[in-house]
């Protein structure tokens, strides 16, 4: 695909927070709309075994998948996803069922709430689910499928770690013209969270904030960040939209 040359916009250099191998499908679909991209992974996600997995799909009924790192660590321990109904937390999520051929449903909101709405999780009074998360996920859609008469399991599949960086990062991200930040996840923003508050909490009040969901976006509004943008999910696309919406609105001023 031929990069398309944007005009100069406020938009500024872009943030990748992602892990390094997801920043570097976002960062090459980027540089093709014209942004220029700085990645900077602020997780690492390693996967995680478990034996029982195969077992814990073949008896359910229901499989929600929390993410795609969920969805991509399970792949390498099946041999086969059995034919079963397969819900995901969100279209990003629903992409990594997609590209394995299944079809899988998802909600329009895709925090918890969300997913109690689908038909399949309103009367779920019987059912065998299991979900498909990372390591120490929260524990409300559980419980409250448990409240509606299921039977939940769980399977934890990798593992998220922040990602040890140095002490003038932040300076750094200024130097090279950092006005724009993806974060894809709550514990990615924690982390910038974390790393801005030793000094840099007022260079992050003139930052624009680029985040996944309402959930995120609410966790970021409760840290005081004012400058935030709610992408249509996590995936590339989604992302690049927000990017172009963002940089629109300069234009209009």
């Amino acid at each position: 695909m031929p990069k398309v040359k944007l005009p100069p916009s406020n938009i500024g250099r872009v943030l990748l927070t992602r892990p390094l191998h997801k920043n570097q499908s976002l960062s090459r679909l980027l540089a093709d709309h014209g942004f220029e991209t700085l990645s900077c992974p602020l997780i690492q996600v390693t996967s995680l075994q478990d034996e029982d997995l195969a077992d814990k799909i073949n008896a359910s009924d229901i499989v929600i998948a929390v993410s795609a790192n969920a969805i991509a660590s399970a792949s390498t321990q099946l041999e086969r996803w059995p034919d079963k109904t397969y819900i995901a937390v969100g279209k990003a999520t629903e992409q990594a069922f997609s590209e394995l051929e299944i079809d899988a449903t998802f909600p329009d909101d895709p925090r918890t709430e969300g997913l109690l709405e689908l038909p399949q999780l309103k009367q779920p009074k019987g059912k065998n689910i299991v979900i498909l998360r990372g390591n120490g996920g929260r524990e409300t859609l559980a419980q409250q499928l448990v409240i509606r008469g299921a039977k939940v399991t769980y399977s934890e599949l990798y593992r998220r770690d922040s990602v040890l960086l140095a002490k003038n990062v932040v300076e750094q991200w200024q130097r090279r013209g950092i006005t724009t930040i993806v974060v894809t996840s709550a514990e990615i923003l924690q982390n910038l969270i974390e790393m801005v508050n030793n000094g840099y909490q007022s260079w992050l009040t003139d930052i624009y904030v680029i985040v996944p969901s309402i959930r995120v976006a609410d966790i970021a509004s409760g840290q005081g960040i004012p400058n935030i943008r709610v992408a249509d999910g996590a995936g590339n696309q989604a992302i690049l939209d927000e990017l172009k919406n963002l940089q629109s609105s300069f234009y209009e001023k």
